[in-house]
Formats: structure tokens, C-alpha cells, sequence
């Protein structure tokens, strides 16, 4: 037996016994892996750099929290 094959079995093994579920979240975690491996994860770090350039066009990338802070106060107020 190779050594994919024994770790495939103690997977088998971790989920045998637990509730639907919780099978549906190990197959959500190994379809993130999955993901996290292929490099699809460049995707968000492309659209991280497009906000921040978005923010900095706008002048965004300045405002304090305190700024946040009084805007939606202030909105808040207006509704």
C-alpha cells in the first residue's frame, strides 16, 4: 500500500463515524485546500491591490476611524 493510499484510508477512518454534517464541512475544507493549492488564491490578492488602488484614487486610504466613524453617524442620522 503507497503512502497516498494509508492517508486516504485515515480519512475514511477520521470521518467514518461523524454526522452528515460535519462530512459536508470536512468536503468544504478539502475543496478549500484544494483551491488554496492551485494558486486561485492569487485572485483575492489581485483584488486586494485593486481596492487599495480604488481607496487611493478616492482619497479614501486617509480617512481615520474617527472619520468612518462621524460619516455613519452622520448617515445614520439622515435615514
Amino acid at each position: 500500500m503507497n503512502g497516498q493510499s494509508v492517508f486516504k484510508d485515515q480519512v475514511v477512518q477520521a470521518v467514518k463515524d461523524l454526522p452528515p454534517y460535519k462530512i459536508q464541512e470536512v468536503i468544504e475544507y478539502a475543496d478549500f485546500l484544494r483551491w488554496k493549492e492551485t494558486g486561485e488564491a492569487k485572485e483575492i490578492v489581485e483584488f486586494d491591490e485593486w481596492a487599495l488602488n480604488l481607496a487611493r484614487e478616492k482619497g479614501f486610504d486617509r480617512l481615520t476611524e474617527d472619520d468612518v466613524a462621524r460619516i455613519v453617524h452622520e448617515c445614520r442620522k439622515e435615514s
